[in-house]
């Protein structure tokens, strides 16, 4: 059986591309991406490039036999979907299989209706954490779409394929969402994945992701042992009935620094990007796995950087400190608030005042950090708000748009249904967006999101900035959102704050770029 897997341009985000949309140029995903990118390391950016769950599957079919290809559209710049379109339909597959997040939801659906519309009469399915989380929801409403594979789909693909190409019926696939004759099937779920008897993932794009200035990257787990409200990792675990140690699964420690080092060599890296959703949690056995991979790393030479994901409540001295020997030098780390009301809503567990001894020990070890950050919760009020710019003032971010971001609504989430609960939620599936409950944050949250698009117009044609330059920015950005937090709740005086702070901003930053010429003075 030949089988086409597809990972969407990425170029309509969070919305439905009009029926006429495929022909329209936009700026590819990547190279958006990259403009931006002004913290590369060894001139690299630490961007992972590879779509790990398709190159998975691809290594798993072809193992059993299939012939495979991946359409990956953001690795190929593509600036249009039927630029996509096109090139799946000249693969002349029997089955094709769309990966994406609610975010490209909307290019899953137009790329599954307009290849039906161009006459492919084979298996269409989708995966990923949106289409597991609303499977049903999903094959009610789009007819273009055959089935959703729920969670990890490398068993399950290959079931899928064999029982196509048998003729035999997909009754017995695991995992699988699919449109019976008398209505929706939702067949058994299946066991667990054991990611060592996993095949390395396929390495087609390796050299592609590489030629762009990307990281290549690896995974050595899955799942998520916590339950954030909003997140949909840990929710998937109970979507596909996962429990206990299922739910966040790891390689060996060995065997994944092996296929670390392995990569380093084939490909004479000298960066890596770990993409688990959380590489290190704060129980004892997780750092034992940590340490264990770190010393493997240490023992046999590794010569490449690498970066991890990980809670702000995992950051500990001797771990890290063992971890930077190995090579580790950026950390993504989800802190999401300051605020005890927000990480309330979030069912976040640690408390914000063990956030800044954690990025205190990154910073005497010279681990850079990029930081997780809603500064904008649908349930959050002002003295939150205040708390939140302290804390990011205090760690000296260069940043300005982490005090832009609003919670994004994922449809199947605990918090999607929180907010349903409460008359907050409004939009339409998928896309929702939260309402706020207090009036004054949702006043806040226009002014600061009108000052920032100010900002982006006025750096525009200077991006990337000198880090330096990003650092003043930033804490010139911060001290005006701080300054409008503690301004008198008028409309008038509060409204005249974006006229006053946009001048001042106007003028610092064109008067900066232009001395400093992007350095810093």
């Amino acid at each position: 059986m030949k089988v086409t897997l597809v990972n969407p341009p990425t170029l309509y985000r969070w919305s439905h591309p009009a029926t006429d949309a495929g022909s329209a140029c936009c700026q590819p995903y990547f190279a958006k991406l990259l403009s931006h990118d002004n913290k590369k390391i060894g001139g690299r950016s630490t961007l992972p490039g590879e779509h790990l769950g398709l190159q998975s599957i691809t290594a798993c079919l072809r193992k059993s036999g299939h012939e495979v290809r991946i359409v990956d559209a953001c690795i190929e710049f593509h600036s249009s979907l039927n630029a996509t379109l096109n090139l799946v339909l000249q693969e002349h597959s029997d089955i094709i299989g769309i990966s994406g997040p609610a975010d490209v939801y909307g290019e899953v659906v137009w790329l599954a209706r307009n290849l039906r519309r161009r006459g492919f009469g084979g298996w269409i399915v989708i995966g990923h954490d949106h289409a597991t989380l609303n499977d049903v929801q999903i094959l009610e409403h789009e007819t273009s779409i055959d089935g959703v594979l729920r969670g990890e789909a490398e068993g399950s693909m290959i079931a899928l394929v064999d029982a196509i190409g048998s003729g035999i019926g997909v009754n017995s696939v695991p995992r699988l969402t699919w449109r019976g004759p008398i209505g929706i099937v939702r067949n058994r779920s299946g066991e667990a994945i054991n990611l060592n008897d996993l095949p390395f993932p396929s390495r087609d794009n390796t050299n592609r992701v590489l030629g762009h200035g990307m990281s290549s990257s690896i995974f050595t787990k899955r799942g998520c042992p916590y339950s954030c409200s909003f997140c949909t990792t840990g929710q998937i675990c109970d979507a596909v009935g996962n429990k206990h140690a299922d739910r966040w699964r790891a390689k060996s420690p060995i065997f994944a620094a092996e296929e670390f080092l392995g990569l380093v060599e084939q490909f004479s890296l000298k960066h890596l990007t770990i993409v688990d959703d959380v590489f290190v949690a704060r129980d004892a056995a997780s750092r034992a796995w940590a340490g264990t991979f770190a010393q493997h790393l240490i023992d046999n030479g590794n010569t490449a950087s690498f970066m991890i994901d990980c809670r702000v409540d995992s950051i500990e001295r001797d771990l890290f400190g063992l971890l930077h020997r190995a090579g580790l030098r950026r950390v993504f780390v989800g802190v999401e608030s300051a605020s005890k009301v927000a990480l309330g809503s979030y069912q976040k567990s640690y408390e914000s005042n063990s956030i800044d001894s954690a990025f205190e020990l990154l910073d005497g070890l010279a681990i850079d950090f990029i930081l997780g950050f809603i500064y904008f919760s649908p349930f959050e009020n002002i003295d939150g708000l205040k708390h939140s710019a302290r804390f990011l003032r205090t760690i000296n971010s260069d940043d300005f748009s982490l005090h832009l971001q609003h919670m994004r609504v994922y449809s199947g989430t605990k918090l999607e249904k929180h907010l349903r609960k409460a008359g907050l939620l409004e939009g339409e599936f998928p896309f929702f967006q939260a309402r706020f409950s207090d009036r004054r944050v949702k006043h806040v949250a226009e002014l600061v999101r009108a000052l920032g698009r100010r900002v982006y117009e006025l750096i525009a044609d200077f991006e990337p900035l000198d880090p330096c330059v990003s650092r003043k920015l930033f804490a010139l950005f911060n001290d005006h959102v701080v300054e409008l937090l503690e301004a008198k709740d008028g409309s008038d005086l509060v409204d005249a704050w974006l006229v006053d702070a946009s001048e001042k901003m106007g003028t610092w930053l064109l008067t900066t770029i232009d001395r400093c010429e992007m350095q810093c003075s």
